[in-house]
């Protein structure tokens, strides 16, 4: 059968839909991060984020801590460490402090996508993002200072870890171990 050269190649279709996949995840990305910056700066702070903030003014990571952990007996370390130190570095602010839980929720629709990619493909992994991009739980978590968005995060990214290191993956079973 002789070639038409008014079709496009193989390769051709397959860049075109390499493209469609990487437009259709960055307007995914753009979707997760309007969703939990959209009003953002008008909510007060509730008082589970005002245990988290409420000792932020230590001088010392260490004196951070210790006064963090007897107000907050259930506290996630991993959070409260980047929680400190964003506050130290974005200008100690409520509204900054939120943008911490934003950039996690950007982070996790990402891992999100490729996981769930490499399971089912690319489109099932822009729909799974999607899902979660407009999540109103996942919204939430995503704008409040607390650390249930890392917590997810971390979870996925075990789960990707414990996938990756079912062929043996020494690097994977690393990645597993920590996120837990």
């Amino acid at each position: 059968m002789p070639h038409d050269e008014r079709l496009p190649s193989a390769a051709a279709r397959s860049r075109a839909a390499r493209f469609r996949i990487g437009a259709g995840f960055a307007l995914v990305l753009a979707i997760t991060v309007g969703a939990r910056t959209y009003g953002i700066e008008s909510e007060s702070i509730w008082f589970d984020e005002g245990v988290s903030v409420q000792f932020l003014e230590r001088p010392t990571f260490t004196e951070f801590i210790q006064a963090e952990r007897t107000a907050d007996k259930l506290k996630m370390p991993l959070y409260f460490v980047a929680e400190y130190y964003w506050w130290h570095a974005t200008g100690r602010t409520i509204t900054a402090l939120r943008y911490l839980s934003v950039l996690v929720a950007a982070a996790t629709v990402t891992v999100l996508f490729l996981f769930t990619r490499r399971l089912w493909g690319a489109y099932a992994g822009l729909i799974a993002a999607f899902c979660f991009a407009l999540s109103k739980t996942h919204v939430f978590h995503g704008q409040e200072i607390r650390m249930y968005g890392i917590m997810y995060l971390l979870a996925l990214l075990s789960w990707y870890a414990l996938y990756l290191a079912r062929g043996g993956n020494r690097r994977a079973w690393i990645l597993h171990v920590v996120c837990n």
